[in-house]
């Protein structure tokens, strides 16, 4: 089967949503091409991994290789919550990563999420195209501001509740301040698609803007010069817009495996 039939069979309709954005669902066991990209996918029951066609530049908050680097894959791991062990979430995830061949510049997240939940969603601003791969579990639905219910500097363990993953991948070079723009582009429509989902918060029962253990990553190729980079990406560009809507329906359509069972 070729990667057009494939991928138009795991489009996911989206109704009342925005037409030019694709979603697609990901069965267990899926391994294929993203979309327009030369990145390799593949998704199971228990792991996600991505794998790049050549080194990517990195700012993630993700728990092994987080903060600004370079990386040639991601692993997206779930663990089931009620056979934790006490062995670091790092080591958990670094061993997993190894296991599975991946190359040593590995980002690894965790997650209790159901991989059911994984969505691929894809749009374009110009020649400039804005994937996004997303798992999602709202049990740790947390607002902004809520009343801190762990000890200070305690180690957090993601792998509790359900946690939202979000991995942004451009085909294009941002600059250092477009990348940490994204991120807050992503936090701040994550939190828009909470609210319209109408997502409570147990602590304060207000709206959820995410959950207490969320991490997300911005991924685009490194510049040849500075002035290949992307300068900006806030909400006043139509980068942005197109940005902002791809996080929306990627955490409406995720989560609507959790909120509706589909």
């Amino acid at each position: 089967m070729d990667a057009d039939v494939q991928h138009n069979e795991l489009l996911v309709e989206q109704e009342g949503g925005f037409p030019d954005i694709q979603v697609y669902r990901l069965p267990s066991a899926t391994r294929l091409l993203i979309p327009h990209t030369a990145h390799q996918i593949f998704c199971n029951a228990d792991f996600l991994t991505l794998s790049f066609s050549s080194p990517q530049q990195a700012l993630s908050s993700a728990i092994l290789m987080g903060g600004n680097t370079t990386v040639q894959s991601i692993l997206n791991l779930r663990v089931d919550a009620a056979q934790m062990t006490d062995e670091p979430a790092q080591q958990t995830l670094q061993v997993k990563a190894q296991s599975l061949g991946l190359a040593a510049s590995t980002i690894g997240m965790m997650t209790a999420a159901s991989m059911n939940s994984v969505r691929l969603v894809q749009a374009k601003s110009a020649d400039v195209l804005f994937t996004i791969l997303i798992s999602s579990g709202l049990g740790n639905a947390r607002r902004a501001g809520d009343k801190a219910d762990m000890p200070e500097f305690e180690p957090q363990q993601t792998d509790k509740h359900g946690t939202i993953n979000i991995i942004l991948l451009l085909n294009k070079p941002l600059s250092s301040a477009a990348q940490v723009e994204a991120i807050m582009m992503i936090t701040e429509a994550k939190a828009c698609a909470l609210q319209q989902l109408q997502v409570k918060s147990p602590i304060s029962g207000l709206t959820a803007s995410g959950t207490g253990t969320d991490s997300c990553a911005v991924i685009c190729p490194e510049p040849d010069t500075p002035v290949d980079e992307i300068p900006f990406v806030g909400k006043h560009l139509h980068l942005g817009q197109q940005l902002s809507r791809a996080v929306i329906s990627a955490v409406k359509s995720a989560s609507a495996y959790e909120l509706e069972g589909c």
